[in-house]
């Protein structure tokens, strides 16, 4: 081993300075006839190996991972491939209908005429209920715009006969022949006193009211004649712009106050018949006898006629397919039930 190295040896290999570790030899301590010492073999150096990264350890490391996991998969089961899952059955696409086209009902078209014992009036607008103050006229407030469309109206009234004509063919039902109203505040017997005085005025079964207006009939009573007979009762717009027109008059002849010409009300005749029933007395409407205590033949008052063309007391059926309106429906009426037709 030359001198002044250290014991190492250096050499250059491929460029790269390659370290030599020293190979000590030792011998045995000199005998006596020992043979010579042989040769020292010098082991030419190992190449020196850099280290390699962290980083590339682990990625071998994970390959060798996942390849025995990808082996473990294929030969699970008996070494057989796992197969697919089934994939469900494809669903059939169903058909979807267009919308159909939404069917629009036409209101039906006014008459232009009317039949037989009916007026025709023609539609307009009109201001319906009053402006007036007084307490018997609060469910008429307030003045409000209505429009009408054309409509026919019966000219009179219907009479006691054909009423009956219709309950005894069984297509109406029979009229009341007592009066009858809720009983409300008044007391029992003074109730049943009243009651019992305007029953005589009911008019079914009274062979002298045959031409009278039918009445103590109920509402349903009066709209199912008219149905019956293809009408139907008038609304209360229709029923009060008939009446009174679109001028604005307060009666169906004008503005001028009530008297016997004009119409069936209570005149002195009334005022006499309440004091003989012992009923409470009223104030009359005007202080004359109209000559009739309760109805009166159809047709009795034609001065009352008013502009559109309907009788003095009101119409009767309506012709039409439109719902009557009222603002009250009594049980049964004292007074007669008109049923004014109208068609429209």
């Amino acid at each position: 081993m030359p001198d002044g190295q250290g014991g190492g040896l250096k050499t250059r290999r491929s460029g790269e300075l390659l370290a030599q570790q020293p190979v000590l030899t030792m011998s045995a301590p000199p005998t006596p006839a020992s043979p010579p010492v042989p040769a020292t073999v010098v082991t030419p150096p190992a190449p020196t190996v850099k280290p390699m990264a962290a980083g590339a350890i682990a990625a071998i490391v994970g390959a060798l991972v996942a390849v025995g996991v990808a082996v473990f998969v294929a030969t699970r089961g008996g070494g057989e491939a796992e197969k697919p899952p089934e994939q469900p059955p494809p669903v059939e696409a169903k058909a979807v209908e267009p919308p159909k086209p939404e069917t629009k009902v036409e209101p039906p078209k006014p008459p232009t005429s009317c039949p037989d014992g009916m007026a025709f009036v023609t539609g307009k607008n009109f201001f319906m209920g009053t402006e007036s103050e007084k307490p018997v006229l609060a469910l008429a407030r307030p003045l409000h715009k209505v429009e009408i469309r054309p409509f026919c109206i019966d000219i009179y009234e219907v009479t006691t006969e054909k009423y009956e004509a219709c309950s005894d063919k069984g297509e109406c039902k029979r009229a009341y022949r007592d009066a009858f109203w809720p009983q409300g505040a008044s007391k029992r017997a003074d109730w049943d006193k009243a009651k019992a005085a305007y029953s005589t005025l009911c008019n079914a079964g009274n062979e002298e009211r045959k031409q009278h207006p039918i009445n103590c009939v109920t509402w349903a009573q009066a709209d199912e004649y008219c149905r019956v007979h293809g009408g139907r009762l008038p609304s209360e717009a229709e029923f009060e712009f008939a009446a009174r027109g679109s001028d604005g008059r307060v009666f169906p002849w004008g503005d001028g106050a009530p008297s016997p010409e004009h119409l069936n009300a209570c005149g002195t005749e009334c005022v006499a018949w309440r004091k003989q029933k012992g009923l409470p007395p009223v104030e009359p409407m005007y202080p004359a006898d109209d000559k009739f205590v309760g109805t009166a033949p159809v047709g009795s008052f034609p001065a009352a006629r008013p502009r559109t063309a309907c009788s003095t007391s009101s119409a009767t059926c309506s012709s039409g397919r439109r719902t009557a309106s009222s603002a009250t429906r009594p049980p049964r009426a004292s007074r007669p039930r008109r049923c004014p037709a109208t068609t429209g």
